[in-house]
């Protein structure tokens, strides 16, 4: 009888250390995550900011092009204009990106 018991004690202990094993692992992983997760956040608020400013100053290109070209002047130079249009364009797409 006392063997059973003896027995069940060590089965017990076994599983107490495994749980034990296995429960010191998860808490790694989740604090693994969470510092990962903070990380990200962090990261995620970096690029808002930088999205922001880049915006920004989409918009002042933007006012700078149409300065430049009130009299539209650059647009219709042949050499000049080719170059001209393909800023304004560039600038079009970027401004429909940061916006979508």
């Amino acid at each position: 009888m006392i063997n059973v018991y003896v027995v069940i004690i060590v089965i017990l202990a076994i599983a107490l250390i495994f749980s034990i094993f296995g429960n010191i692992n998860l808490l790694r992983k989740y604090e693994n995550a969470e510092t990962a997760f903070e990380s990200s956040e962090q990261s995620r608020e970096e690029m808002e900011l930088w999205i922001t400013t880049f915006s920004n100053q989409l918009i002042e290109i933007d006012k700078g092009i149409h300065e430049i070209d009130r009299k539209g002047s650059f647009d219709s130079d042949d050499e000049i204009g080719f170059f001209f249009k393909e800023i304004k364009k560039m600038n079009e797409e970027l401004k429909q990106f940061i916006q979508n």
